[in-house]
């Protein structure tokens, strides 16, 4: 996925600027991981490190932030794709030289591939661990909301067997407006990963719910899914019913 999109992109030592929430929350979680990976092999519990690594590669890197990146590049917005391009390079090339202690030629072989810092030697075992960054506090418990909400409604989705094709009518409801103004920032993202039908709707909480509509709480935010045309009664009646008796 990220080859095509890393021609052109600028990389230094340290990390890029960054102003959107995703590449400020994965340069943010890069840190850490390089904090905790460090700290892992200095006091020999290598477990620690491999721990650390895997959660971050798979479920932050991969999981997350290549699926919210999608939308910027696909997107017109020139500016937006470059920052994207540079952070995902650093990001990309600072994981593999974490990860070359514990899978040294795979890490080699793909380390060839990706820009590279200027004057970072032939191969990855002669350049140096990443060096600690400072976290982004604000970023990681902004994303953590959003991640949370999103998540939300993609279990509503799943649990009640909606077609992955199939677009939803979304609603947020929550009472503090810096949480209501985060959501309202983050609309493409959120349309991108839930598939909604147009914007999602942004409400406080006590709002009219709407008819059909599933709801999901996370921490301070109402979700809730419209299932309206996309789910068969029966079948959903039949569903709680092996629930009902799986519980029972």
């Amino acid at each position: 996925f990220a080859l095509p999109y890393l021609e052109g992109a600028k990389l230094g030592s340290t990390p890029p600027a960054a102003t959107s929430l995703s590449n400020r929350w994965i340069l943010s979680r890069l840190a850490q991981t390089i904090a905790a990976a460090k700290q892992g092999i200095d006091d020999f519990r290598l477990d620690d490190t491999t721990q650390a690594l895997y959660r971050f590669v798979w479920n932050e890197l991969c999981d997350w932030y290549l699926e919210l990146s999608k939308p910027v590049y696909a997107g017109s917005d020139e500016a937006a794709k470059q920052e994207a391009r540079d952070v995902l390079a650093y990001v990309l090339e600072a994981s593999l030289r974490l990860l070359h202690p514990f899978i040294p030629f795979i890490t080699d072989e793909l380390w060839q591939l990706v820009p590279r810092p200027e004057g970072s030697g032939p191969s990855l075992c002669v350049a140096s661990f990443p060096a600690p960054a400072c976290a982004d506090a604000a970023a990681e418990r902004e994303m953590e909301l959003l991640m949370a909400a999103i998540g939300a409604a993609r279990s509503v989705r799943s649990e009640h067997e909606v077609h992955p094709a199939a677009e939803v009518e979304l609603t947020f409801r929550a009472d503090d407006a810096e949480t209501r103004a985060l959501l309202g920032r983050e609309l493409t993202a959120i349309r991108t990963l839930v598939k909604t039908k147009g914007d999602p709707v942004i409400a406080e909480k006590g709002a009219p719910r709407p008819k059909g509509a599933v709801m999901s709480a996370t921490g301070s935010v109402d979700v809730l899914v419209s299932l309206i045309g996309l789910v068969d009664g029966d079948k959903e009646a039949k569903r709680v019913e092996r629930e009902l008796a799986k519980v029972e």
